[in-house]
């Protein structure tokens, strides 16, 4: 697991670098949006936002948050921040790219245990990796939908996330 933790950080410096190399060529391009998202292993659907920053023409840092709905009695708040380098095919409205970045995921049980004067709940956040890719279709100049597929490497707790959602540019 620190392996590949270290190669997607390899992988972040290397792009980082070749993203500040060609600052000429930077479209400096941004989005903000909303997603409807579920999730496999809390089988339960979330709602998200995400924002979206073009660094160069084919690279974007995309953080996203999306909170699960509850399902057995178990909460789940995920935070991403995820790279995506963009092909756009031939037709100028469809891109697709590879997802690879980081998430904090937050799991919490809803029961709460009352020992003496202590109440407790469970709860555990931890920190992995996603990878996976997406498809953009660019609606008007200003609005695009996007669906994408990610899974989510953590500890005890992967899961593959299904989202689709529309994102506005500005």
């Amino acid at each position: 697991m620190r392996k590949i933790v270290f190669l997607i950080a390899a992988l972040f410096v290397v792009l980082s670098a070749s993203a500040q190399m060609s600052v000429s060529e930077q479209k400096k391009e941004k989005s903000i949006g909303f997603s409807l998202n579920y999730g496999t292993e809390i089988e339960s659907l979330g709602i998200g936002g995400h924002f979206t920053y073009n660094l160069t023409d084919h690279l974007r840092l995309a953080p996203d948050f999306t909170y699960f709905f509850k399902n057995n009695n178990l909460n789940e708040w995920d935070l991403n921040i995820n790279g995506h380098y963009l092909f756009p095919l031939d037709d100028s409205k469809v891109t697709v790219y590879p997802i690879f970045g980081f998430i904090i995921t937050h799991w919490s049980h809803g029961d709460k245990v009352n020992l003496g004067n202590y109440t407790f709940s469970a709860s555990e956040t931890k920190f992995g990796i996603n990878l996976g890719g997406g498809i953009q279709y660019d609606l008007t100049g200003k609005m695009f939908f996007k669906s994408e597929l990610k899974y989510c490497i953590v500890s005890d707790f992967d899961q593959a996330v299904v989202s689709v959602g529309l994102g506005f540019r500005f």
